[in-house]
């Protein structure tokens, strides 16, 4: 299975319209889980959504730069 990470910030309407596309991702790549960082005013809205299988909450969209190897790795370890 592939983990993939889809960080998106914005408002509201942004992440929902994003959401059609994340569908045909999961439709064409089945095994593969979604994960959604965004703001944590948002997460309750998405995280029940069928396609998105975990969410992980950020504010500070500067903390957490994917140009370091290893440095979101963490966030996805589920309990």
């Amino acid at each position: 299975m592939h983990l993939v990470l889809i960080t998106r910030y914005g408002g509201l309407g942004d992440l929902i319209m994003m959401l059609p596309s994340i569908q045909a991702l999961k439709v064409k790549y089945p095994h593969s889980s979604f994960i959604l960082r965004t703001y944590q005013d948002y997460i309750h809205y998405l995280e029940k959504h069928p396609v998105i299988d975990a969410t992980v909450p950020d504010d500070n969209r500067f903390s957490l730069g994917m140009a370091e190897p290893g440095r979101t790795e963490h966030l996805l370890q589920r309990n």
